[in-house]
């Protein structure tokens, strides 16, 4: 007969299971605690650097990419000032020298590059202007109306590594040589056709000087083959545009930033997509780190550290960071601006990064330790 009345030997039974069910549930609870500490460790871990000066620049313009340059030995910056190339002495500030653009005082530079041995200095802007350092003397001057394209704003600027051409992004991309002062060739036209129309963001030579890449409006960055008068490759972004990019020092790897916050590292001579970095995201929103977030945010500059294994990049959230290249683990947060970080640049010797900003500082971070 089936009996409902359980065995003498149960009742014992449960009671003995019942204190392993409880040492497992407690251990469940433990490991969950300790994995969201160690979440927690990682995410809020990451060092803000040591502010090394906070330089007034002026530049508040919300459209100048303002990039700033260290000099070879890495003791003074040069950066705009309103209409002025200015050269800083780092921990002093003192100002070493001003290079003024006389024919357009009113007129706001939008970047800035040195060239490849450090002799001259380039601004764009209403003009282009290349002025030699050691004697202050204006070498050239393409202003807009003379232009043989007319190039509205010379958005950004690049000097070849050989220094003897410079290539002008304003919408399209110009080429010009240095000692005639003449226009050469515009990328992007092959022959009578145009394959690109007025939707360049960004440019940058190769190290080698064999390529030209450009940074779309479309999400591409394309690479033109100098010798061949061609596109060879196109890297396909995620966002909408290409606002910077940068090659690695070697020249094996490209860097673009885009409007969705991240940088990707692509392999140059195959196209692959090698590292993805995200430059801030949803938790640091709620960790309170981006306070001067907005709704969409993007990158607007990237840089290669000398030796090639640590990259830097700026946001429109106020944020900045340097990052290691081979982990995309975040090494440093630079956080110290209250308005877009329009451009990031490394020291020769790797120590510092300068982050410039529309809120009219550009800040020196320490960024690795004394050099023995």
């Amino acid at each position: 007969m089936l009996s409902l009345e359980q065995p003498a030997d149960a009742q014992p039974q449960r009671r003995a299971r019942r204190p392993a069910a409880g040492l497992i549930f407690l251990a469940t609870v433990v490991a969950i605690i300790a994995l969201i500490g160690i979440f927690l460790i990682v995410i809020q871990g990451t060092p803000n650097a040591s502010q090394l000066q906070t330089i007034r620049s002026r530049n508040k313009s919300m459209i100048t990419r303002v990039r700033t340059a260290f000099t070879p030995d890495s003791t003074a910056l040069i950066g705009p000032s309103g209409s002025r190339a200015v050269t800083w002495q780092l921990g002093s500030g003192k100002e070493l020298q001003s290079l003024q653009n006389t024919y357009e005082p009113d007129s706001w530079l939008h970047d800035l590059q040195l060239s490849p041995d450090a002799s001259m200095l380039m601004v764009g802007g209403d003009s282009v202007i290349i002025w030699d350092r050691a004697s202050g003397r204006e070498l050239l001057r393409i202003p807009n109306a003379q232009a043989a394209k007319p190039f509205f704003l010379a958005d950004q600027v690049a000097f070849s590594p050989d220094g003897k051409k410079i290539a002008v992004e304003a919408y399209a991309v110009f080429i010009y040589d240095i000692a005639s002062g003449t226009f050469e060739e515009r990328i992007g036209t092959e022959g009578e056709k145009e394959t690109m129309l007025f939707d360049a963001l960004s440019v940058a030579f190769s190290p080698d000087g064999r390529y030209l890449v450009v940074g779309r409006q479309n999400g591409q960055a394309v690479l033109w083959d100098r010798d061949l008068h061609q596109f060879v490759r196109t890297f396909q972004d995620e966002g909408d545009m290409v606002s910077d990019l940068a090659f690695s020092p070697d020249g094996r790897y490209l860097a673009t930033a885009n409007d969705l916050n991240i940088v990707t590292i692509w392999e140059v001579e195959t196209g692959k997509r090698v590292r993805t970095i995200t430059i801030s995201s949803a938790w640091d929103r709620r960790l309170g780190r981006a306070p001067h977030a907005q709704v969409r945010d993007w990158t607007t500059s990237v840089a290669f550290s000398p030796d090639g294994r640590r990259i830097a990049a700026g946001s429109t959230d106020a944020t900045a960071g340097v990052w290691d290249v081979q982990s995309g683990a975040q090494l440093y947060r630079l956080d110290g601006h209250t308005d877009t970080v329009s451009s990031v640049s490394f020291s020769p010797d790797g120590r510092y990064v300068a982050t410039n900003s529309h809120d009219g500082n550009t800040i020196i971070w320490q960024v690795a330790d004394e050099t023995p």
